[in-house]
């Protein structure tokens, strides 16, 4: 099975996206969505060494941290839905 290429899953997105941000595609839309994938990678290949994860949240009812674990493996983020969507994954 061949690996899709950037530019071909750029080709590909560009076309699939909803309204209304499927207004034709140019050059500028792909070089934007390979350069997103290639920093989305470069932030996975930065979460390598990371063992705590901490989601802080500066409201009530928490105020401080909601989230801790001093014991995470295998951190990887991923941003979806065109950037509005921060997921963190980990073992």
């Amino acid at each position: 099975m061949k690996q899709e290429t950037l530019e071909e899953a750029a080709e590909k997105y560009a076309n699939e996206l909803p309204e209304p941000y499927n207004y034709g595609i140019n050059s500028d839309k792909k070089k934007g969505f390979i350069e997103g994938a290639k920093w989305q990678k470069e932030q996975q290949l930065n979460t390598l060494t990371v063992t705590r994860v901490e989601v802080i949240q500066h409201s009530e009812p928490f105020n401080g941290r909601a989230y801790t674990n001093y014991r995470a493996k295998d951190v990887e983020i991923q941003f979806q839905d065109n950037g509005r969507t921060l997921k963190i994954f980990l073992k």
